[in-house]
């Protein structure tokens, strides 16, 4: 198998917590239909793969200066290229913004494709 980073661009980061205030009416079932975790992020619908974007549900990204994150919902349509980090927490939230209030980093998809179809073992 080859294993590799893309990199996506540059995103808007935001935080949000698994509440109704900042959510739906079931703030921990996110869109993929599982629970939600600390691993996970939303992202703009324009990222989905659905919508015409490069990123599906379940995909590993690398948020640059956040670390690795899973795909894990879907962020209100009124919200263009941004990533929104889960947190688990007021407090995680309010560090999350001292360090970062709607900046710009670069994301990476993480690639893995066979070598090819002739190769059984990688």
């Amino acid at each position: 198998m080859k294993v590799s980073l893309l990199l996506l661009g540059l995103y808007t980061l935001t935080a949000y917590r698994p509440v109704v205030e900042q959510t739906d009416s079931s703030p921990c079932i996110p869109a993929n239909g599982q629970y939600v975790h600390t691993d996970g992020v939303a992202i703009s619908r324009d990222l989905h793969v659905r919508y015409g974007g490069s990123l599906k549900f379940g995909d590993l990204i690398f948020i640059e200066d956040v670390g690795w994150k899973i795909v894990i919902d879907l962020m209100n349509k009124r919200h263009k290229r941004s990533v929104d980090v889960l947190v688990k927490d007021l407090h995680q939230e309010k560090l999350f913004y001292k360090r970062c209030k709607f900046c710009q980093k670069r994301v990476y998809k993480l690639e893995v494709r066979p070598y090819g179809k002739d190769r059984k073992n990688d």
